[in-house]
């Protein structure tokens, strides 16, 4: 695999699994933060802090969605690293759409992603009322590589590399800090960024930072999720439970009747995910599966359905996210 960018890097773990068509609150968070990679990467590579003016690169240097970035945010003369990257929170859904496309197009063409039928599309409802869906996967040995190397820098690393300062922040700004780690590693991870926050220059300037907007921390506290905020050290609110919203579907796939057999329940699953990558790693009544990148555990259940008084049982498995590294 080539040498990949900070934009490309967290591109590939944010918009896998993310809707193809719609602007989702997930995937606008995603767009949001690949905008806010791009204007980092550029800056910080030479040596940058962000209370350093922005100089934006010789065009013929640029990819063509880091060009589309900057057309966005339009850089003025004077201003620094940090106003740019604040003006990312402002960037409306069209101008999001033209970056998701020149990205997109970018990283299918490298054979790193492609676009699947969406697992939504498996939902007994979804059957029923004939709508289409679509989604982002990333190539399954680079997610894997992408993932569990990020994973082991920021778990592990006692000094943090600035490349990894800012993936962290992504994905904290982005909402997909539970794609990577699993509840119990979260004050771990807390008690490193701490530690990055008092040693590094850029974590101190950058992990105050916010880029997603009121309107989604206002959703955040609907959903009834707890805001774990670092110690008082940092006192800037690591959001550490984020939540996904869109991608935290629960999807229930109709296998006709109900199995005892526990390889015959799940071989009628896999019928139902046939054009879907998926890998069985654990066989049991309740089997754990791999599916394009995301694990889920198949839980025996039954829906009812039916109108005018007339109610029947229709027997299957209800998807339910189980935590990537658990």
């Amino acid at each position: 695999m080539t040498h990949l960018n900070i934009s490309q890097r967290f591109a590939l773990i944010a918009l896998n699994g993310q809707d193809l068509e719609r602007i989702t609150i997930a995937k606008r968070m995603a767009l949001r933060g690949i905008a806010a990679a791009v204007a980092l990467e550029l800056q910080i590579s030479s040596g940058c802090s962000l209370k350093s003016l922005f100089v934006c690169p010789p065009e013929s240097t640029l990819a063509l969605y880091q060009q589309t970035v900057l057309d966005q945010l339009a850089p003025r003369t004077g201003e620094t690293l940090i106003s740019v990257v604040q003006r990312t929170q402002k960037l409306h859904d069209k101008a999001l759409k033209v970056l998701e496309r020149c990205i997109s197009d970018q990283l299918q063409g490298d054979n790193l992603l492609d676009t699947v039928p969406s697992l939504l599309g498996c939902d007994l409802n979804a059957q029923d009322n004939g709508t289409q869906y679509n989604e982002y996967r990333t190539e399954a040995s680079v997610y894997t590589r992408l993932s569990e190397g990020l994973r082991a820098e920021i778990l592990e690393d006692d000094q943090m590399a600035d490349e990894n300062i800012i993936l962290f922040w992504l994905l904290r700004e982005s909402g997909c800090i539970h794609d990577l780690f699993n509840e119990g590693e979260l004050p771990t991870v807390q008690v490193q960024m701490q530690k990055a926050y008092r040693v590094s220059p850029l974590a101190h300037q950058l992990l105050p930072l916010e880029i997603h907007s009121t309107l989604e921390s206002s959703l955040k506290g609907l959903l009834g999720l707890k805001q774990k905020a670092a110690s008082a050290d940092i006192g800037i609110g690591l959001n550490f439970l984020f939540p996904i919203f869109e991608r935290s579907q629960s999807i229930f796939i109709d296998t006709e009747r109900l199995y005892d057999n526990n390889e015959v329940f799940l071989s009628r699953i896999l019928d139902r995910l046939a054009g879907h990558d998926v890998e069985v790693l654990r066989m049991s009544k309740v089997p754990l599966l791999r599916i394009d990148n995301v694990l889920y555990e198949a839980v025996p259940s039954a829906v009812q359905v039916g109108g005018s008084g007339i109610r029947i049982p229709v027997y299957g498995a209800r998807l339910r996210r189980y935590p990537l590294f658990g």
